[in-house]
């Protein structure tokens, strides 16, 4: 019986040691089944267990080692004790299962117990990297060619002011507004609290309107300023309206009738308060003689009353009022600089840029502080001076016109071009415009507009006139913020009126070809200024330069009719096709004879 005994020991202690010996195998794959516990249900560990832990959940344990039938593994583990037996099954357990194999039972293996013994696999596999599908390319569509521009073009979006052709002025005068998205009829002006109705843009960039009769106080008033059309209203721009002082009569500052009483209605100077009269002189060609006009150069000693604002940084526009300015030729002072070539339209206000750089007498960079501001008008005289207050040495995005060069005199018929110069300080819409002061030549009068980006840039702009005189040039800067600067010059043109009378076509070259060919037209009597329109079938190309006896245009794709300046006109295009067109030419002195062109 002894013998047996002993037996039995050695058995279970060369079993132990098996078990063992299997478990620390750092190498060792299972091969037996990898199916679920469902001896006993569900095994619940709820604890954490290790070398010589005891009780019933290491019994649980031990019989859920037995269950998985491991090699060496069997009943006789299940002691209730904690031994190198069962942390060797749990070894094992944990590499089957892809956990660290401590041998102890932490959280993570009793999830992996319960999941297995439930039915779960007893091996969780890596999950598969997951690839990227195949992009997706959406095809490229032809891109479809691009018709050309015509002169009433509306974006159908709310209009935008980037500039007036001037800031200030008095009832009765003339004010063009530049920007985009007019339509062509019934764009209404409001001018403070009156709204003007009615007013026409032939070209969608610019309208103009009469500056209405309203009651006005001894001061000038500052209004607000806007469009509004079927799409929408405008932003909004600042105005300052000269008081309408005149009592009774008055001929000068916009009134209605001939006299002016008064003397801020008296750009000649006269002298209404005792007889006799003093007409006055002044330089003004007519004064003294009945019906008096306004508009004299003023050559008595300019008066400053104010300053609008007093105050501002580098960039600022500001107005200077007071009396005594010159129509053209106008200067400011500015500390030790001067700022030249300004212009008044009524005498009464005149307008500058406060410079980052103060050249003149010397130049030198801005400076906080205080500088004293006069004006010099054209016949050399100089006002007093009223402080101005520099607050920033930065500019605030006002653009400026630094420099104009082009011709003081030109032959009549001959095309002059100005460079203008100008400075936009950040990205805002700004545009920069010109009137060419020969008023009653229809369309010529003023030129497209341009729009620039942000910086330092020099545009062109290119004119002719048709009569002889001295004419003033006013190039003027604007943004959409209603910031804006005028710059004068002044062009003599002398020699004959060309009275060579109506353009004629002689022949083309070629005479066919296809729609992007060019071709040039031969003939005498095109006009130089840039404002030819060749007439192609029931359409128009407009705006076509000339040096006189030939014109070059390009076949075009589709055109659009001929629009009189001045007057709305119905928009479409016509498509050009293969077939035979008429050619002629428009200028302001009538249109030529007709020649055939072939569409192949």
């Amino acid at each position: 019986m002894k013998k047996l005994i002993v037996s039995g020991a050695l058995a279970l202690s060369v079993s132990i040691g098996l078990f063992a010996g299997v478990a620390a195998a750092q190498s060792y794959y299972p091969s037996y089944s990898t199916g679920s516990y469902v001896s006993g249900g569900c095994v619940s560990i709820t604890q954490n267990l290790g070398v010589g832990s005891r009780g019933a959940q290491v019994l649980t344990l031990q019989r859920f080692i037995v269950a998985q039938n491991y090699p060496g593994s069997g009943t006789w583990m299940e002691t209730s004790y904690y031994g190198a037996a069962t942390a060797a099954g749990v070894r094992i357990f944990q590499q089957t299962q892809g956990l660290p194999q401590t041998g102890a039972v932490d959280v993570n293996t009793q999830l992996a117990i319960d999941r297995v013994s439930c039915g779960g696999s007893s091996y969780t596999y890596p999950t598969q990297p997951t690839y990227p599908s195949s992009p997706y390319t959406t095809p490229t569509y032809p891109t479809y060619p691009t018709y050309p521009s015509y002169p009433y073009q509306n974006s159908y979006n709310a209009p935008v002011i980037t500039l007036l052709s001037q800031n200030t002025g008095n009832p009765g005068n003339t004010v063009t507004i530049t920007g985009q998205g007019f339509t062509p009829t019934n764009n209404t002006v409001y001018f403070g609290g009156t709204a003007l109705s009615g007013i026409s843009s032939y070209n969608g960039t610019s309208l103009t309107f009469t500056i209405p009769y309203i009651s006005t106080n001894s001061s000038n008033q500052t209004l607000s300023l806007y469009v509004s059309d079927a799409y929408g209203t405008s932003n909004s721009v600042t105005f300052t309206l000269n008081p309408s002082v005149c009592s009774g009569y008055g001929g000068s500052c916009g009134c209605s009738n001939a006299y002016a009483y008064t003397t801020s209605c008296n750009p000649c100077g006269y002298n209404y308060s005792s007889y006799p009269y003093n007409y006055g002189s002044n330089g003004c060609s007519n004064c003294g003689t009945y019906p008096y006009t306004s508009g004299c150069s003023n050559t008595g000693t300019p008066t400053l009353t104010y300053l609008s604002p007093q105050s501002g940084g580098a960039g600022t526009s500001v107005t200077v009022f007071g009396s005594g300015f010159s129509s053209t030729g106008d200067s400011v002072r500015f500390g030790n600089g001067v700022i030249t070539g300004l212009s008044s339209n009524d005498g009464q206000s005149i307008s500058f840029v406060v410079p980052s750089q103060i050249t003149g007498f010397g130049s030198q960079p801005l400076t906080i502080g205080s500088y004293n501001v006069s004006v010099t008008n054209a016949s050399g005289i100089t006002s007093n001076a009223l402080p101005f207050n520099v607050t920033s040495t930065s500019a605030n995005g006002a653009p400026t016109i630094t420099s104009v060069s082009g011709p003081s005199n030109l032959s009549v018929g001959m095309t002059g071009t100005w460079q203008v110069t100008v400075n936009n300080p950040n990205t805002s819409l700004t545009t920069v415009g010109v009137t060419w002061g020969d008023t009653g030549n229809g369309y010529v009068n003023q030129a497209a507009p341009q729009q620039i980006s942000g910086g330092i840039q020099t545009v062109s702009f290119s004119h002719a006139y048709i009569t002889n005189g001295s004419y003033t040039v006013t190039f003027t800067i604007g943004n959409v913020l209603g910031q804006s600067q005028n710059y004068t010059t002044t062009v003599n043109v002398s020699g004959s009126t060309n009275g060579s009378g109506t353009p004629t076509v002689t022949y083309l070259t070629p005479n066919s070809g296809y729609v992007g060919n060019q071709v040039t037209i031969y003939g005498t009597n095109f006009s130089t200024s840039g404002n030819n329109v060749i007439l192609f079938g029931s359409g128009a190309l407009q705006n076509v330069f000339s040096n006189g006896s030939s014109i070059t245009f390009t076949v075009p794709s589709s055109v659009g009719p001929y629009c009189q300046p001045g007057y709305a006109c119905a928009q479409y295009l016509q498509q050009i096709t293969p077939g035979t067109y008429n050619v002629s030419v428009l200028d302001q002195w009538g249109t030529s004879n007709q020649v055939p062109f072939t569409v192949l």
